[in-house]
């Protein structure tokens, strides 16, 4: 990562959470960031518990974080390089709690479990909003991905964020010997005005010289700066063509078979993608493998 700041990563003590620990551990090492693990007791949860069992909350609430305590320690012992982590219990609702602890520790990456309901089928609630609300960039981790990453998608759109995200992508993979892909997804422009019809659209000629003025573009788009970084990985280049940019991706990356997509949480490719993240969200929502959003940079 460029830039500093520490780690923070959610812990609730499933496997998926497990994997999330292990990569944040990893990173943390070849980053030399230092790594916060959080575990957050809900508080809405504790609220249900009060209604039936008034008496009994303020011991409760001691027993769950002495349990939580307990069980980190146990974690710890089988995790090589957790004995370098803090671990703290907070008292708070789940994503607030992790939003929390990112302003708390000045993180500049969350890493949480995708906690998808079923494998492959994509992240869960609280991956989405945390992907939407984290003052960080975050890493969603499948279950049993604890390890390197071996192939690299970072989503172009030829936005500063995606500069970040393929910045993000290339440092991983200078890590872990991995290849990045640059892909860049596109609406074709003769299929965008059904008033009119485009001279391209039964052109196959013009369409081919399109894409190779977009291959040029990625290509151009995806070169290191002045001064770069020893550890530059040259991508493979990608275009796919598809009416909607996050389905376009996750199809690519489940063909692909890669195992770590990185992306921008905000980007150029429409009005809609500018002010919701629709593609970012779209991706988290149904890719079937470990993501990475990248925030825009600060300021």
């Amino acid at each position: 990562m460029s830039d500093t700041g520490s780690i923070v990563v959610g812990v609730d003590f499933s496997a998926c959470s497990s994997a999330a620990l292990s990569q944040a551990v990893r990173i943390g090492a070849w980053t030399t960031s230092p790594v916060h693990a959080v575990h957050v007791i809900d508080t809405m949860a504790l609220a249900d518990l009060e209604m039936a069992f008034a008496t009994m909350l303020p011991t409760a609430l001691d027993d769950f974080t002495r349990e939580a305590q307990d069980a980190w320690k146990r974690l710890a012992e089988t995790m090589p390089g957790t004995q370098h982590v803090a671990f703290e219990v907070v008292l708070s609702g789940p994503l607030h709690g992790i939003v929390q602890s990112c302003t708390k520790h000045h993180a500049s990456m969350l890493v949480l479990g995708v906690h998808g309901e079923s494998p492959h089928r994509g992240a869960g609630v609280l991956a989405g909003q945390a992907v939407r609300s984290a003052p960080a960039d975050v890493l969603l981790v499948e279950e049993g991905k604890a390890g390197k990453f071996g192939t690299i998608v970072a989503c172009i759109d030829f936005s500063e964020t995606s500069r970040r995200a393929l910045d993000r992508a290339v440092a991983f993979a200078a890590a872990d010997g991995a290849q990045v892909i640059a892909l860049h997804v596109y609406r074709a422009p003769w299929r965008g005005f059904h008033f009119r019809p485009s001279a391209a659209k039964d052109d196959p000629g013009a369409q081919a010289r399109y894409r190779d003025l977009l291959l040029q573009k990625l290509e151009a788009f995806c070169q290191p700066g002045k001064d770069p970084p020893a550890t530059w990985a040259r991508p493979r280049f990608e275009l796919v063509e598809h009416d909607k940019h996050g389905v376009g991706i996750a199809e690519f990356v489940r063909a692909s078979g890669a195992d770590l997509v990185v992306l921008g949480t905000r980007g150029r490719t429409n009005l809609r993608d500018v002010l919701l993240g629709s593609t970012a969200e779209r991706v988290v929502r149904e890719a079937p493998t470990s993501i990475l959003a990248v925030r825009p940079a600060a300021g």
